[in-house]
This record gives structure tokens, C-alpha cells and sequence, in this order.
């Protein structure tokens, strides 16, 4: 099997770009501001606004941004934030609803890393039982390759 057969026989997309939180930018709006950037900061880590493309066999996929999703919940969140400087008891509801969210979102981060290594993981087992099948096929043609697999010896030592 060729390269070119691998590739194209491949399910995976070949090249994934996505674009994510820029922190720095962030970092320093919410120092310009005195803080008051930090709940859309918060906001815009916990959504991830980033598109990410996909380019592969079947052409471009592009995945779409949340960036209205973000704009509604920084509105409800400055509304949540003045009800609760209104009412300064409000602030225990608002630390507790806010610890759970990044809680979730801490679990939620974990959880994609973790599929993210078994599909790397997935993907080199692929490798390794597609070169075996390769080799196997050889071995049964007869070819010395399918014996000694892609590093023959020496042919002085054949």
C-alpha cells in the first residue's frame, strides 16, 4: 500500500486548524479595565469561540463559531452581576453556580483531551495493523519483504 492509498483510504482528515482563545489578548484587556473584562474573559474560555477547519477527503469542514451564544451570556451575566451589587446575598448563589459551571467545564476539557489520545492511540494501532496486513499479503506472494517486513538485511547476509 502506498502513501497515496493511505491517505485517501483514510477516514481521519489529513490536516485539522482551529483557532482558539487568544489569553494574552484577554489578559490584558482585563488589566486595562481594572478586571472588568474578566467575566467575558470567563465567558469566552468556558465557550471556546474558536472555529476549527477540517480539510480531508470529503473536501473543507468548517465549524461554526459561538459567538451569539457569547454575546447573550456576557449580557446575562452583567445583568446577574448588577442584580447581585444590588443585593450583596445574591453573591452566594452566584460563587456557587459559577464554582459548578467550572467544575463542568474542567470536566469537559479533561473528557475531549482523553478522546483526543484515544483516537491518536486508535490511529497508531491503525498504522501498525495496516502495515501488517501489507506484509502479510507479501509473505503469502512469495516476497521477501513480507518476511522481513520494510528493513531487509544486508544481501550479504541472505
Amino acid at each position: 500500500m502506498t502513501v497515496n492509498n493511505a491517505i485517501n483510504n483514510s477516514p481521519t482528515p489529513i490536516a485539522v486548524v482551529s483557532s482558539g482563545t487568544n489569553h494574552g489578548l484577554h489578559l490584558v484587556l482585563t488589566i486595562l479595565t481594572c478586571g472588568l473584562w474578566l467575566p467575558v474573559w470567563i465567558l469566552v474560555a468556558i465557550f471556546d469561540s474558536g472555529s476549527s477547519v477540517a480539510i480531508g477527503n470529503g473536501g473543507v469542514v468548517r465549524t461554526g463559531n459561538k459567538n451569539g451564544l457569547i454575546v447573550l451570556a456576557a449580557f446575562g451575566g452583567l445583568i446577574l452581576l448588577g442584580s447581585a451589587a444590588a443585593n450583596p446575598w445574591l453573591f452566594i448563589p452566584l460563587l456557587l453556580v459559577a464554582g459548578g459551571g467550572g467544575f463542568f467545564f474542567w470536566k469537559q476539557k479533561t473528557d475531549k483531551e482523553a478522546r483526543e489520545v484515544e483516537l491518536r492511540e486508535q490511529y497508531r494501532r491503525d498504522v501498525v495493523a495496516n502495515r501488517a496486513d501489507y506484509e502479510d499479503e507479501l509473505w503469502h506472494e512469495g516476497d521477501p519483504r513480507g518476511t522481513h517486513g520494510r528493513y531487509p538485511p544486508p544481501p550479504e547476509m541472505v
